[in-house]
């Protein structure tokens, strides 16, 4: 697990992994009049993934389901390294802890995929698991970001703590 957290909190990583999240990102507006305007991601409820899914037309659903098992499949690794790179960085020695949140948000992303991904052919049985699945990767990711600003605030300070101490000298 270390040689992995070392080479994901190398800066090249994590630049690549940030603009990889971006390009991927972008590609989901690119598709988005495709799948209907709406993707099941943004939808946190199973009977509106179910609404959402019976408004769509059959060509609506066949390209909502390429996008999720395409570019919905490559978002979490592109997030997903971007995040667990940013936070083993700044975690320093606590960072197998800050990395748990990122992993387990991209674990959590994807089973929420694969349930929607079997919604799209038809399978809406698991949908149901849609009502915990996306608010707890939204919180997931929210963590996250709350965890990577914090950790980076006081990775500052201790740099300008650091500074004005070797300063005073």
């Amino acid at each position: 697990m270390s040689a992995f957290l070392d080479r994901l909190s190398q800066t090249r990583a994590i630049v690549i992994s940030f603009i990889a999240t971006l390009l991927i990102g972008f590609g989901f507006g690119v598709f988005g009049d495709q799948v209907g305007g709406v993707l099941l991601d943004e939808i946190m409820s199973a009977d509106a993934a179910r609404a959402l899914i019976a408004g769509m037309s059959e060509a609506q659903r066949d390209a909502h389901f390429w996008v999720t098992v395409g570019l919905d499949s490559a978002y979490p690794i592109a997030y997903g390294a971007f995040l667990v790179g940013l936070l083993a960085r700044l975690g320093q020695n606590l960072r197998r802890l800050c990395v748990a949140p990122a992993m387990a948000t991209v674990v959590v992303d994807y089973l929420e995929n694969t349930v929607q991904a079997l919604a799209l052919v038809g399978n809406d049985a698991w949908l149901i698991a849609k009502d915990v699945l996306t608010p707890l990767k939204v919180s997931g990711l929210l963590i996250c970001l709350a965890l990577a600003i914090g950790l980076g605030i006081w990775r500052w300070l201790e740099r300008l703590k650091a500074g004005s101490d070797s300063s005073t000298r």
